[in-house]
Parts: C-alpha cells; structure tokens; sequence
C-alpha cells in the first residue's frame, strides 16, 4: 500500500517494489490531480531551466518577429555606416581633402563601417577621382550624379528643383532633404508629399497619389510570392527601381512589409 510521507515542508509519496513494478516508468515526476474523491497518478515531462526559457520564448515571439528584429538590427547598422561614411566625405575645406585619399579615408572606419564603404565603392555609390593625373593616390567623394546619365528613373534632388512628373525626388544627405522640406513645407503639411529617410541612407519624398498608385501594385506582387527582390518587383510593375525602393520604405514604417533580408520583401499579414 501506498505511503504518504510529510518532510521538510514536501510531501511524499512513498510506493513498494510491486507497486513500482507495475507502474512499469522511469520517470520520478508525477502530477497528482483529484477526480471525484480519486487520486491520479499523471507523468509529467521533466523539463531544465533553460529548455523552460526557450519554450516561453518561442511561444511569445513569432518567427516572423524575430526575422522583423534581425533586419532592423541590421539596417540599423547599415544606416549608421552610411551617415559616418557620407558625412566623412562631405566635410568641405582643403584640412579635410588629405582624410580623403584613397588609404587614409579607411583608417577613419572599423571593420563593419569598411565593408559597407566598398559595397558603396562597388555600387558606383562613392567613386575614385584624381585631381590631377600625377596623382598615384585618388580621391574618394560621393557620386551625385549616378543614375542622371546611365539610370533617368534616380533623381537626385537640388534646392532649384521641383518635385519630378515621376512624382518623387531621391536625396542623397540631410542637407539637400532639408532644403527640400524648406520648399515644399505646405505641401508636406497637406500631407500632399510625404518623406522618409531609408535604411540605405537616402532620403526619399514622393507624392501622395503616386504612393497611393504603387503601393497596390507592390502588395499585389507580394501576395503572390512569399519572397519578393526588388529587381521582381521592377520587372512585374514597371515603376522605376527608386520609386519602389521608397515606397516601400513607407510600407516598412506603416508595418504592410517586412525586409527578410538585404533586398528581399515580404508581406506582413
């Protein structure tokens, strides 16, 4: 018969072999539950603290949170490369041109901040130039005018100019997106012009309509894949790469799209 057996605050529950025996388990955890004036014996999962921690975690976070998370670190990071690497290179004044020169200006940036600046390099983002052919060293300076010649749809926006018939404008600092919001502060009041300044470090201001007529098209394509490039969405819709670029950066902010990861889309449902 079964014993039970109070010490040190606990209860116990004492069984002979037989009774052992024919509960046939290895198991020592047990729960207890009372059914109309019975007792029953339930095994119970032994489980670690750690194991305990990770089921909660799991349960409270969903994958697509966590992949939410891990973008946004990563943009972050991104982000704040580019503001070091762009504001280096705009600093004006002969003191600043030595910082400049290809060897020296990489000796300003850490491992991560290095990595991103040739991913720039390699865009076409910043380019080599030298002042003078003698030079065996160039001079690192930002690209204003990639995508005038070789990509019309990428309009880098100057304090003279109106917003394009495109309906957006892509600025490449904060100086030229002040300038903008300068000109244009009724209708960003009127909410006509909407800005947002992307993870890539640009800033990008489209028209309130034109938003309106891309972002259907986006989400439409996004329903039809589970993961989206840029370069897909490009090639179904026919909008212009940086107009797409910003328009979903708005979609990002408003919580409609989900950066997978670099340049990959998807829905948020």
């Amino acid at each position: 018969m079964a014993e039970i057996r109070k010490e040190k605050g606990k209860v116990f529950l004492e069984l002979n072999e037989k009774e052992k025996k024919e509960l046939n388990t290895a198991k020592n955890l047990f729960e207890l539950n009372k059914v109309k004036n019975v007792f029953v014996l339930t095994e119970s999962e032994s489980f670690s603290g750690k194991q305990t921690f990770e089921k909660s975690l799991n349960k409270k976070f969903s994958p697509a949170f966590s992949e939410k998370a891990e973008t946004v670190l990563f943009n972050k990071k991104k982000q704040e490369s580019d503001e070091k690497i762009f504001e280096l290179l705009s600093e004006k004044g002969k003191e600043n041109l030595s910082k400049k020169v290809e060897g020296e200006f990489e000796k300003q940036l850490n491992p991560e901040e290095k990595k991103r600046f040739e991913e720039l390099l390699k865009e076409g983002i910043i380019e080599k130039f030298r002042l003078n052919e003698s030079y065996k060293k160039a001079i690192y300076r930002i690209n204003l005018k990639k995508g005038l010649n070789e990509n019309k749809e990428f309009n880098v926006n100057s304090p003279e100019k109106k917003i394009t018939s495109n309906g957006f404008e892509v600025m490449v600092n904060e100086n030229q997106a002040r300038d903008f919001c300068d000109q244009f502060s009724a209708e960003i009041k009127e909410n006509q012009i909407r800005g947002i300044k992307g993870f890539d470090g640009y800033f990008y201001a489209i028209h309130s309509d034109m938003l309106e007529k891309v972002k259907p098209e986006i989400l439409s394509e996004l329903k039809k894949s589970k993961n989206v490039s840029l370069k897909e969405l490009k090639e179904k819709t026919d909008f212009p790469e940086q107009l797409l670029r910003g328009t979903i950066e708005f979609m990002k902010e408003d919580g409609d799209v989900l950066e997978k990861r670099k340049g990959i889309y998807q829905i948020i449902e």
